[in-house]
């Protein structure tokens, strides 16, 4: 396909851009009663406002069949949210949960390790997501937020086993003591990955097809960050445990001394 070029003559698509066949739903889209057709581009190196304004000058100067029209929408979802509101949420949702996890273990340090391996375990997750071509759109959103909540079960499994009964890391408990008690966590929660593993990946190897527009981009992401969750939870946290947790001395009851005075009684007549 030859398209016009500003300064005359014509030049081949491919070469402009880059053209492939996807599989895509037939969806019609309307904006109230009318039909609509997105075209979608991308910027760089050029502010909005200024492509904005060469798109507009050009469409005013050309003529569309009756009932058809152009319009330029300038302003995307993340500009009507705010970038300083939506780094609000994240902030307010991070001190959520530390004071969360702070309440699960009676610990501030605890409670930073948690929180800090909760990003750590979505990182599977927006790896495959990114590697797969998948906008982040509902599917891969609902995807993420599964992953959430399985990481912070792994989390919270995994800090208690290696807390020990006393909750409280005690002078006697060496590093291989620390590891084997990680040990007893790691049957449960692998069988769980797998699980996961085989609801989802009959999804992933059926790829993207029509129907499954949000269910696979879910069940893709849900895969990779089940892996980055095990890895977190096995792996990272028992270390993390044994390098930021200060020790602490198990309190001992203090012994009690059954200390009886001898009493002397008198008697006088």
């Amino acid at each position: 396909m030859l398209i016009d070029v500003p300064d005359g003559g014509h030049v081949r698509l491919g070469d402009v851009a880059d053209v492939r066949v996807v599989q895509t739903p037939p969806v019609i889209r309307r904006d109230a009663v009318s039909r609509r057709v997105d075209v979608v581009a991308d910027l760089a190196g050029r502010s909005s406002s200024d492509v904005v304004a060469d798109i507009e000058k050009q469409l005013a100067t050309m003529s569309f069949p009756i009932e058809y029209h152009a319009e330029v929408i300038a302003k995307t979802t993340a500009d009507e949210i705010g970038i300083g509101r939506a780094i609000g949420f994240a902030i307010g949702a991070a001190i959520a949960a530390l004071l969360l996890f702070q309440a699960a273990f009676n610990s501030w340090r605890l409670a930073l390790v948690a929180t800090a391996a909760l990003p750590l375990s979505l990182t599977g997750g927006l790896i495959t997501g990114l590697f797969s071509g998948f906008t982040f759109g509902l599917g891969s959103l609902l995807g993420l937020l599964a992953i959430l909540g399985l990481a912070t079960r792994y989390i919270m499994t995994m800090l208690y086993t290696v807390q020990g009964p006393n909750r409280m890391w005690t002078g006697d408990d060496s590093a291989d003591t620390v590891y084997d008690r990680a040990r007893e966590s790691f049957g449960s929660m692998i069988i769980s990955g797998i699980a996961i593993a085989a609801l989802v990946l009959p999804i992933v190897i059926l790829g993207p097809r029509p129907g499954l527009e949000i269910v696979q981009p879910l069940a893709v992401v849900l895969l990779g960050g089940v892996v980055s969750s095990l890895v977190v939870a096995l792996f990272l946290l028992p270390s993390a445990y044994l390098h930021l947790i200060p020790r602490q001395a198990a309190e001992e009851p203090p012994e009690h001394e059954d200390e009886r005075q001898p009493i002397a009684a008198t008697t006088g007549a």
